[in-house]
């Protein structure tokens, strides 16, 4: 299975559906928000929130904030989960449920190990999922910390069914944890405890690129020395998916998440063909990389590999005379933001491999495909027998 990590999904446009195309022999997992488990606790969140109110401390604005975006991330995720119900379906997605331990002892060390990022709190704030920081302290207080003032339940309970507790305990935390940390330094510090637990993770699809430069802090000195490269063709698969989402996430992700959900199922049953001589397609071309990771050396010498290993594709692709080909090409290759911007990152926490990702440097083809299509995309016939028939079979859907 390859989990998506460390975040939740609470929105589909936050994943291309191209993975599912590329990895359907895998089971792609996406775990449950970290308070799925707040309603069998017996904690009455309406209730507790009507006591703050009464009590009207110095830190309510930040409790309303965060009972409100832990309403809505909840809704949105419920929302996202109902949508990708035909990808559950087809056995595409597995829900994965995590269980980690929340504690003021771990939210020590979660504070403990930021430290030694070098990054201020402010900074740190940018780079982390909201959403699920959000749902992550909802869970630190009034899962983790509600069970160790009350205990569990003495029996089994329907999901939130009130218990009759005094919350003047409850209250008493908040109070301390609210007039010890800014309601943003409290969200970095829980945004990391799934990421502290260190569970036996083995294959890793990262959902927050901006956490790259940050990761490797998680790893012992032990791990570091006995760090091992990827093989040749597992860099050669890695580099391969990045071309695959490059050229379809601009057209499989640009319609209505709805939609995309319904034709990403219908083309793995009636396209899978496409799908599998589009990915022959990207292998080739990430073959031609050798494996390469530096982005600089990407970067400089990418036009001429495109000349040399596209070029001629895309001018049988259009059947256009030179000098009109010559046109389309230096209007791409004077675009300098195609090759800028790191995205899509494969990154594996257990054996400190970081991959520069295709997608930032690599072809960015779906600039190049989108260019040409534009000019012509009247030319059905030869796009049908292309390589990238696929991308013809999503406009046109």
């Amino acid at each position: 299975m390859k989990l998506l990590y460390p975040d939740s999904l609470y929105d589909l446009d936050s994943i291309s559906c191209s993975i599912f195309m590329y990895f359907q022999n895998d089971k792609f997992g996406c775990t449950l928000h970290p308070t799925v488990s707040l309603g069998l606790t017996g904690f009455d969140p309406r209730k507790f929130l009507e006591y703050v109110n009464n009590k009207n401390p110095n830190w309510i604005k930040s409790y309303w904030t965060l009972f409100n975006a832990w309403t809505q991330s909840s809704e949105k995720i419920h929302k996202t989960s109902s949508l990708v119900q035909p990808l559950k379906k087809d056995k595409l997605i597995e829900t994965v449920w995590l269980i980690y331990p929340k504690t003021e002892e771990i939210l020590e060390k979660t504070k403990e190990l930021i430290s030694t990022f070098g990054i201020d709190y402010k900074s740190l704030l940018g780079l982390i999922n909201i959403e699920h920081a959000f749902q992550e302290l909802m869970s630190h207080i009034h899962f983790e910390i509600f069970l160790e003032l009350y205990g569990e339940p003495e029996t089994k309970t329907l999901f939130f069914t009130p218990r009759k507790v005094d919350y003047s305990l409850l209250y008493n935390y908040c109070d301390k944890f609210f007039n010890k940390y800014t309601l943003e330094e409290a969200l970095v510090n829980v945004y990391f405890l799934r990421l502290v637990s260190k569970q036996k993770i083995d294959n890793i699809m990262l959902s927050n690129e901006n956490l790259i430069p940050i990761l490797n802090k998680f790893e012992s000195k032990e791990n570091k020395s006995k760090k091992t490269e990827l093989d040749y063709y597992e860099q050669i698969d890695i580099v391969a998916w990045e071309i695959f989402r490059q050229i379809l996430s601009p057209y499989i992700d640009k319609i209505t998440q709805k939609n995309r959900v319904k034709l990403t199922c219908e083309f793995i049953k009636k396209r899978d063909d496409e799908i599998k001589k589009l990915q022959i397609k990207c292998c080739k071309l990430a073959e031609d990389f050798k494996g390469e990771t530096d982005i600089e050396k990407l970067t400089s010498n990418i036009s001429k590999h495109i000349s040399i290993h596209v070029e001629s594709e895309i001018k049988d692709l259009l059947k256009i005379d030179k000098n009109s080909f010559m046109e389309l090409k230096d209007a791409i290759f004077s675009d300098e933001k195609t090759w800028i911007g790191l995205s899509g990152f494969i990154y594996s926490a257990y054996n400190g491999n970081e991959i520069i990702s295709a997608g930032s440097g690599i072809i960015t083809m779906s600039n190049i495909i989108a260019k040409t299509y534009k000019v012509h995309q009247d030319k059905q016939k030869t796009i049908k027998q292309n390589d990238y028939s696929l991308i013809y079979r999503i406009k046109n859907h």
